[in-house]
């Protein structure tokens, strides 16, 4: 095993950790990156399977079939980054709403 191979494992384990301690998910998307962290562990440890599995799909190179599922899981994030941010947004408005109408103060020459 080379020391490329045993940094990326440690990479790959660190930063499944992380996801497990910091992100409360579903039981689903648990498995799922339990499922994608495996699948990544493996190409690490064995460069040339993923050059194998690119020539069933009809990729050249292993290295191309791997940018090309990181660009879609790229988009795939940003996609859901940019909702969840627009979510956010509303309910920060909304928020603000009701803060702005509950505390609406009265001019001073208004009777009441």
């Amino acid at each position: 095993m080379s020391s490329i191979q045993i940094i990326l494992i440690l990479g790959l384990f660190g930063s499944f950790l992380t996801y497990l301690s910091f992100f409360r998910s579903i039981l689903f998307d648990r498995f799922a990156a339990l499922v994608v962290f495996l699948l990544l562990f493996l190409a690490v440890l064995f460069p040339d399977s993923t050059t194998t599995v690119a020539n069933m799909l009809g990729v050249g190179r292993g290295v191309d079939l791997v940018l090309y599922l990181f660009a879609i899981g790229t988009l795939f994030c940003i996609i859901l980054l940019y909702t969840q941010l627009s979510k956010t947004k509303q309910v920060q408005t909304e928020i603000i709403r009701s803060i702005a109408i509950n505390t609406v103060k009265k001019p001073a020459g208004e009777k009441r």
